[in-house]
């Protein structure tokens, strides 16, 4: 029998990285529920997977002989959640493992499987990316109202990245510059990835991404994770970039008036008609209007420009959610709308320091066919 103790807060860190790459016991095989202790020379790492991801968490050094073990995760996390012991006591016998944590004692019978195995990635050059959780935590903010839910499209399901984050869902682009020396070829990379790393609680880890075949293996201090890279073909996101470069007519306007404005159109607004919103801009004042496939409600706002360089009328139709969605995620106080006068490419929201989206309309409207 070997044995170690260890300072039970020590764990207590570890579980919040842990348990975002730990099975659910409805939704997984019993294979992916637990928890591995690997201890080789005289260092402990706890190790999980999920399936399709892992992590190892380096615990750090214990005076014992080399060890692999894996016992149910879930109770053991309650167990490290609610003791108030300072130290934990492990006693590894040939089936089971005794916890003794103060007067509390517990045995976990080990299961039939071990995940080290599963970190047989090799990374390959220098880390692509270096980002601090709470930067990721702001370009996830942006990017992930507009990742496709279209099951048909898998390839879409991510976030690309090439020294720019971005997503699409095929008819609107969200752009998120980080890098200013872009990859030759890019990644798609799971959004769940992106959902365990921001709700880790230090918010100032620095995560360096490295290549590795078919995976992703992201490190950082006393951790390292893989995931599987989604597989596909990403649209090419510059070619909007490109055709914006030409969007010279502008309006400006006060994001908070614009997002209340979308916001008590709502509920005029109607799923049957694809969520559309008029669009309207004639002597400085932008219009916009919605109501129900019946007609029975209707709803108009108008929003003073701020600033604008157009100077005629010009109207087109919107996805009423999705400029919500833009506007409940803008950081300036101020939105600049730019756009082509014949509407011929996407229309760009600048919504902050960063972060931009490109929306195509659903239908341009002339002033004749207004009247």
């Amino acid at each position: 029998m070997v044995n170690f103790t260890i300072d039970t807060q020590k764990f207590k860190d570890a579980i919040p990285y842990i348990s975002k790459y730990i099975g659910k016991a409805k939704k997984s095989p019993n294979t992916y529920i637990g928890v591995q202790f690997l201890i080789r020379n005289n260092n402990l790492t706890l190790v999980g997977f999920d399936g399709s991801s892992g992590i190892r968490y380096d615990m750090g050094k214990v005076d014992i002989e080399d060890l692999s073990v894996t016992i149910e995760y879930a109770t053991f996390e309650k167990v490290i959640q609610f003791t108030d012991a300072d130290k934990m006591h492990f006693y590894f016998e040939d089936t089971k493992l005794k916890l003794l944590c103060g007067k509390s004692k517990y045995n976990f019978k080990y299961l039939d499987t071990t995940y080290d195995g599963c970190f047989n990635y090799v990374t390959e050059g220098d880390a692509w990316l270096k980002i601090a959780v709470s930067e990721m935590v702001k370009m996830f903010k942006y990017v992930t109202h507009y990742i496709c839910l279209d099951e048909n499209m898998y390839f879409l399901k991510g976030i690309h990245y090439d020294g720019c984050f971005s997503s699409t869902d095929a008819k609107s682009v969200c752009v998120y510059p980080f890098s200013s020396t872009p990859l030759k070829n890019g990644y798609i990379l799971p959004k769940q990835m992106f959902e365990r790393i921001i709700a880790f609680p230090n918010k100032d880890r620095i995560f360096s991404f490295y290549n590795s075949g078919s995976a992703v293996v992201y490190k950082t201090e006393n951790m390292e994770c893989f995931t599987q890279l989604l597989n596909g073909k990403y649209p090419n996101y510059k070619q909007v970039l490109d055709k914006s470069i030409n969007n010279t007519s502008y309006i400006e306007v006060s994001t908070k008036l614009l997002s209340n404005a979308c916001e008590r159109l709502i509920p005029f607004n109607d799923a049957k008609e694809l969520h559309k919103v008029n669009v309207f801009i004639a002597h400085q004042t932008l219009t916009l209007s919605t109501s129900t496939v019946e007609k029975d409600r209707e709803g108009i706002e108008e929003l003073s420009i701020i600033s604008t360089n157009v100077d005629k009328d010009i109207s087109f139709v919107l996805n009423l959610k999705k400029l919500l969605v833009i506007m409940a995620t803008a950081t300036t106080e101020t939105v600049k709308i730019t756009f082509q006068d014949n509407l011929s490419a996407p229309i760009k929201f600048e919504t902050d320091e960063k972060a931009c989206v490109f929306d195509c309309v659903i239908r341009t409207r002339t002033v004749a066919q207004e009247a």
